[in-house]
């Protein structure tokens, strides 16, 4: 660790005495530093941005141990401003004029429209803010989710029945008009069997639509929901594919049997081969809490694109625009597990 030249003058002396390591070489450690900066309303911990940057902070340590970008180390700087939006302002000035960031990173999108024109003048750009509004993000994802389910079943599965179990949430129900909405009128009526919420019945929800013995089951919800289904469903006899969402991805992988289908990610963000073997192996390194969020591999794609952002700039200054064209191919693909881990499912 380095001490800056500006505070406690004879102490920095010392300890530079100390060691034999000079100021220059600290500060050519510093300058080798990609600071990346964040100002966070921690709340409990359980909030989806403190969880975001938790996995964020997460991944850049696990690329730091394998060289970082370009031997470049990634330094995260993140501060708590207590809910007081006064703090958050404060703060990030003191990111960009002390700590010398070079991009923020998932600031509160209302803050972030409050420092535009000061973020503007000292050229630091804002890049993949955090949505005020969890219900905003919350339906949208859920919709969005729900109608890639819908249309890849409208064109890979026409000929499969298939029966419906969503969590009655707000992530669920909107899940499930996404669906209708992708599915189509026709197929609605020519496929599906039989619905259910998760609340309709008591005990095993997924064995009141087992009936129908439709070869395929969609289930629609978060982490919590699909891993109790998963559970309901091993109690039975009947073995239809699973298609799920995305939160799929991030529970036991015992639980999900061979052939299910699920989601790569929230917000639409595709996620590749190569992002794939990256995720089972980053995923290591969570804590459980943050491994079984909904929102787990949202935050490690988050994380992956601001890389790709700071790797594609060549330690040039990456402005808004840059980053724009450095963003990847926004788009939902279809996983199949495989018995052992997720993979890019091969559409017929």
């Amino acid at each position: 660790m380095c001490f800056k030249r500006s505070g406690l003058i004879l102490g920095a002396l010392l300890w530079q005495f100390a060691t034999h390591i000079p100021f220059a070489h600290c500060e050519e450690m510093i300058a080798r530093e990609i600071r990346v900066g964040s100002v966070v309303t921690a709340e409990d911990g359980r909030g989806r941005q403190a969880m975001a940057l938790r996995v964020a902070a997460a991944y850049f340590n696990w690329l730091n141990a394998k060289g970082g970008i370009d031997e470049q180390p990634i330094k995260f700087i993140s501060y708590d401003d207590g809910g007081d939006p006064r703090n958050t302002l404060d703060l990030a000035r003191r990111l960009v004029e002390t700590d010398k960031i070079a991009v923020l990173f998932h600031m509160r999108s209302s803050t972030n429209r409050a420092l535009a024109p000061y973020l503007h003048f000292h050229d630091i750009p804002s890049l993949l803010n955090f949505e005020d509004s969890a219900d905003t993000v919350t339906v949208v994802s859920g919709y969005a989710e729900g109608q890639a389910i819908g249309a890849y079943i409208a064109s890979n599965m026409t000929n499969s029945k298939v029966a419906i179990v969503y969590e009655e949430s707000k992530f669920g129900t909107a899940a499930l008009d996404g669906f209708w909405k992708g599915l189509g009128f026709d197929n609605a009526h020519a496929l599906v069997t039989n619905m259910s919420g998760d609340k309709a019945v008591p005990g095993n929800v997924v064995a009141h639509v087992s009936g129908s013995s439709s070869e395929a089951i969609v289930l629609l919800g978060g982490a919590d929901f699909l891993e109790r289904s998963l559970k309901q469903l091993a109690d039975l006899v009947w073995r239809p594919t699973p298609l799920m969402t995305s939160a799929a991805i991030t529970i036991p992988k015992s639980l999900v049997p061979a052939g299910a289908v699920s989601l790569s990610g929230h917000a639409m963000l595709r996620l590749t081969p190569d992002q794939s073997e990256e995720w089972n192996s980053f995923s290591e390194t969570l804590s459980t809490d943050d491994l079984m969020s909904d929102f787990a591999v949202d935050a490690y794609l988050q994380a992956r694109t601001l890389v790709s952002a700071l790797n594609s700039s060549a330690g040039g200054s990456l402005s808004n625009i840059e980053f724009a064209r450095s963003l990847e191919q926004r788009q939902q693909e279809v996983v199949r597990f495989d018995g052992g881990r997720w993979q890019l499912a091969t559409e017929k």
